[in-house]
């Protein structure tokens, strides 16, 4: 659906991009506006590539660690996001408030961890931590007191028999102004909690 328009005035707005004078000779030069009606942006994810990400992570936990143990921290964080990804999709969300994201909070001091993850395991990461209305490092604190319960342990034999890889996560932030109310929704696929279609 287009509408023919005519640009009459210049905005402060490309006075502030770092690319401005080729970004306001873009929109001066446009005679029309599209409008898509599912408009979304869609981008590769590099499976193979890897970056240094910072985690913050209690002093308090870190003492608790043995040298070798402290030494195999980062190891350990890079494999929990897919061993946990299923159980922590569909478990009770972390925030009940839709609206706001919880940091972590009264744990003491926080200690910078380093740790070099897969883009696609750290996309995965942001994905359920928004979905439970979380950051990253207070979900990644979490699998690892998860970790330390041995969690894990029983989580294999429960899902034995089913599958436990989810192929399409879709995360939707649903913001209903009608009805006042917003929510953080989580699709996954396969549902492992679904009965298959007869």
């Amino acid at each position: 659906m287009c509408f023919c328009v005519h640009l009459m005035q210049k905005h402060n707005f490309f006075s502030q991009s770092p690319d401005s004078s080729k970004l306001e000779r873009t929109v001066l030069n446009m005679r029309k506006f599209i409008f898509q009606s599912e408009p979304k942006i869609t981008s590769k994810i590099r499976e193979f590539h890897s970056e240094a990400e910072t985690i913050l992570i209690p002093e308090k936990y870190l003492e608790n660690l043995s040298a070798e143990e402290r030494s195999a921290l980062p190891e350990r964080i890079r494999s929990l996001v897919k061993k946990y990804a299923v159980f922590i999709s569909s478990m009770r969300r972390l925030n009940s408030n839709a609206g706001k994201r919880k940091y972590q909070k009264n744990v003491g001091k926080l200690k910078r961890v380093n740790v070099r993850m897969k883009t696609g395991d750290w996309l995965l990461l942001g994905t359920l931590a928004e979905a439970h209305g979380v950051s990253r490092c207070f979900l990644l604190n979490f699998l690892l007191y998860l970790e330390s319960k041995e969690v894990g342990i029983s989580l294999r034999k429960f899902w034995v028999g089913q599958p436990i890889d989810h192929k399409v996560y879709s995360f939707i932030w649903q913001l209903e102004r009608s009805q006042k109310r917003i929510s953080r929704i989580l699709r996954v696929t396969p549902n492992p909690l679904e009965a298959p279609p007869s």
